[in-house]
């Protein structure tokens, strides 16, 4: 959830920069400083900081831990220090140092929890808070946090737990609501999730992302009704209007309540009911629900009403290919010639149809005219690699996109396709060299991502840089079967198979069959002794084409060994 992921985002930062007095209370005026009095030279140096200079106050601070090389307390304060110029790394290290000398250091472990979260090291950050939270049951601050990342790590029922004593306060405390909320709809309790929010908006009005949590938790308690009149009264109440609009619309689409829908819509809009661009709107919403058929029928209305032609076109085009009638789409979409608005977005869209037709060599031949019509197109020699690499002519395909990088050097999914093409080329180091650099620059592109933590994990190295890059595409991503196969690859490495079963399971139901995660679950069932359940995911991964048979075949068979042992010692 984008609310979820914004909210612990403010929280974790706040934490890392300002745990324990990350800007340090002025220090007292030290008349006269003993360079071999550890307190007189952290006092010195206190002040400095306070002074926010930062070099003296170093200089200080590194001779009161050469006087006191086993104070905590001290390596404490220089991962403060470190925070605030923020030098993550270093003010790791310090924190480490600090808990390493005193273990019962509360500060320690909050602080050191906090900079895990904001490297994304969640299991690890797990520990420091739960380390934090034994020391003082009372630290609400590291509670609150620690069920959040219970949840990052869907783990709901253990925050639950951990999030009761927040709620069950004389007055309680709105984040605390607001994940146990999270919670409950993560365990499937929209029920409990609606009383829950319910408090949340009473106790809290202006926290918006309870209104919606709310909203979201009647919609899936089958409570609708009551949910569209929610959306009414946050609309009323200027409580993010367009978001409530587009929520409350869809949710009546959803209803088959398409009047209401429209007339909503142009309320928001300032439009008549029938005007070309609500109807447009529809249409696109229609498209985002998979609702094809009526996409069709509004964005034909659209352009009947004089909508600009080529967008109308445009959608109209991938509304029918949606509705399974790609010679009509493709009729449509040719429409849009090289001088006019989305001309390469419909080019592509007509490649990607051919593809599906099984006409690759039109969809070839389309791409290369459409590059020459628009020579400084980044976007098209991209659609045009991607063909070239379906093809297999890994050559090729990295020929085009380092001319696209050469039109756009600062566009990370171009590095990302890169480095997908050079590593089906066996130029592993050259690949993960440009997914870096595809991170480096979108820091949210949840597939480069992915694809270098996996790699670490196939490499068996740097585990714990594989983890945070993979906890990141998660948290991008929740529902992608890929990465959620990663997470679960990952912890299996780790030799926690039980949480890699979590993960995998939920990675075989995405809706996304894949051979190499059936494959996964199978091992993964088969180190649980779990044999029938291995047997079916190795069945499916031979039915789904994996790339090695007789390695499957080989592990199949042993499934069906234990399986039939198993049976016969009952």
């Amino acid at each position: 959830m984008r609310w979820a992921r914004a909210i612990t985002c403010v929280v974790f930062t706040a934490l890392a920069f300002a745990v324990g007095g990350c800007q340090p209370a002025p220090a007292p005026r030290v008349s006269k400083v003993q360079p071999t009095d550890p307190l007189a030279c952290y006092a010195t140096a206190r002040l400095h900081f306070s002074r926010d200079e930062i070099p003296q106050g170093m200089r200080w601070l590194s001779r009161a831990m050469r006087l006191d090389p086993h104070s905590g307390l001290l390596r404490l304060e220089l991962a403060r220090v470190w925070l605030r110029r923020g030098k993550l790394d270093e003010a790791l290290k310090a924190a480490k140092a600090a808990v390493a000398r005193r273990p019962d250091l509360r500060d320690g472990w909050v602080l050191l929890g906090g900079i895990y979260s904001t490297r994304h090291e969640v299991s690890k950050a797990i520990e420091a808070f739960e380390k934090a939270l034994a020391i003082d049951p009372s630290d609400e601050e590291s509670r609150l946090l620690l069920g959040s990342l219970y949840l990052d790590d869907l783990r709901p029922a253990k925050a639950l737990e951990v999030l009761q004593p927040l709620v069950k306060r004389d007055v309680p405390l709105p984040l605390g609501l607001y994940y146990t909320g999270r919670a409950w709809m993560a365990l499937g309790r929209a029920d409990k999730a609606v009383e829950v929010f319910s408090e949340l908006v009473k106790s809290s009005p202006h926290f918006q992302a309870g209104w919606f949590s709310l909203a979201s938790a009647l919609v899936k308690a089958g409570r609708r009704a009551e949910a569209i009149r929610l959306y009414k009264r946050l609309m009323a109440r200027g409580i993010n209007p367009p978001l409530a609009c587009h929520k409350l619309v869809s949710l009546l689409l959803h209803e088959g309540k398409k009047h209401q829908a429209a007339i909503q819509l142009a309320r928001c809009r300032n439009l008549p009911p029938d005007s070309p661009k609500v109807h447009t709107m529809l249409g696109a919403m229609y498209l985002e629900m998979g609702r094809a058929k009526q996409a069709v029928e509004e964005l034909r209305a659209a352009l009947r009403g004089g909508a600009q032609q080529a967008r109308g076109w445009y959608y109209l085009g991938t509304a029918l290919a949606e509705a399974g009638r790609p010679t009509q789409a493709l009729k449509v979409l040719s429409r849009i010639r090289p001088g006019q608005e989305l001309y390469e977005e419909a080019c592509l869209e007509r490649a990607e149809i051919l593809e599906r037709m099984g006409r690759r060599a039109e969809a070839i031949e389309l791409l290369t005219r459409a590059c020459k019509a628009r020579p400084r197109s980044a976007k098209l020699l991209v659609g045009l690699a991607s063909l070239f690499e379906r093809e297999k002519d890994y050559a090729r395909a990295e020929q085009l996109l380092r001319k696209a990088l050469k039109l756009a050097p600062r566009e990370g999914d171009i590095y990302f396709r890169l480095g997908v093409v050079l590593d089906k080329m066996g130029k592993r180091a050259q690949a993960m060299q440009q997914m870096r650099r595809a991170i480096e620059l979108e820091p949210t592109h949840a597939l480069a991502l992915n694809y270098l933590g996996y790699t670490l994990v196939e490499q068996g190295k740097r585990m714990a840089e594989a983890e945070a890059l993979l906890r990141r595409a998660l948290a991008l991503r929740p529902t992608s079967g890929y990465i959620l196969d990663s997470m679960g690859w990952w912890y299996f490495k780790q030799g926690r198979p039980r949480d890699a079963l979590r993960f995998l399971k939920r990675a075989a139901a995405s809706g996304a069959p894949d051979p190499v995660i059936s494959e996964h679950l199978g091992d993964v069932a088969s180190r649980l002794g779990m044999w029938a359940l291995a047997v079916r995911a190795y069945q499916q991964a031979l039915s789904l084409g994996h790339g090695k048979p007789a390695r499957l075949r080989d592990k199949l068979r042993r499934a069906r060994r234990h399986l039939e042992e198993a049976g016969a010692t009952r």
